[in-house]
């Protein structure tokens, strides 16, 4: 749900019966203001807390646009996408008929577009291919820590889905299904172990009170480093 203050920037936000008593902001990646409030916390609270926040949201939507700037890519050969925390060289190339897709070649993904792609819709073109082969593996990868962790958790997800989430990293459905975004392959792997064990935690505790941070920290002694890396350098994982 989209707000609006006075003299302030329209937030989205979002309510949660999870979180018990405090309001959160945050900037997603394409720089707008998000607010996260527990569910019965009354309207007038989460305005008066955004309007206290003046300088952290004008800092903040500030340095989101200087990442945006930062991020701006056209897509050619010699740029770098981010892939498990590393760097891969993209190489893009006019395929023969039949030859189209991305392939990982050691640490350059290549790219074949399929004759007839206008100078018009390039750019979309290798966008649409690029998010298309990254979800492949992050699938495979997400799926493959989701069974190495659930049993030192002694959980069971009713299913893993692998989604194209741009605000979200991951949640815990009410179903038990785990949903996550596919744009983790592109962080460390110790950055993505941490958004799984996470989702994971709340299979067995639903809010984030101290028994949760617990519990994610008995399984990984290092996570609060791990989140703080994610909320540092998350604006890195994208494409554009």
């Amino acid at each position: 749900m989209q707000e609006q203050l006075p003299g302030t920037t329209t937030y989205a936000l979002r309510r949660s019966a999870r979180r018990r008593r405090t309001i959160e902001l945050s900037v997603d990646p394409a720089g707008g203001l998000i607010v996260a409030a527990p569910m019965r916390t009354p309207h007038h609270e989460i305005d008066a807390f955004v309007q206290q926040k003046t300088r952290w949201i004008r800092k903040a939507l500030r340095d989101a646009r200087e990442r945006a700037q930062h991020l701006r890519r056209d897509f050619v050969t010699g740029e770098s996408l981010p892939y498990l925390g590393r760097s891969l060289r993209l190489s893009v190339v006019d395929a023969v008929a039949g030859r189209s897709g991305v392939e990982l070649r050691g640490a350059c993904l290549e790219l074949r577009l399929p004759p007839g792609v206008s100078e018009g819709e390039r750019r979309s073109a290798i966008i649409k291919s690029l998010e298309g082969w990254y979800q492949t593996p992050a699938r495979t990868a997400l799926l493959d820590r989701v069974q190495f962790f659930a049993p030192l958790l002694g959980v069971e997800p009713k299913a893993v889905r692998v989604r194209n989430q741009k605000t979200r990293w991951g949640s815990c459905g009410k179903d038990a299904t785990l949903y996550f975004s596919w744009r983790l392959i592109m962080a460390p792997p110790a950055v993505a172990d941490y958004l799984v064990v996470h989702e994971l935690c709340h299979l067995r505790r639903p809010d984030h009170g101290r028994a949760f941070w617990s519990l994610v920290a008995s399984v990984l002694p290092d996570s609060q480093e791990r989140r703080a890396e994610l909320r540092r350098d998350g604006w890195r994982y994208r494409l554009c």
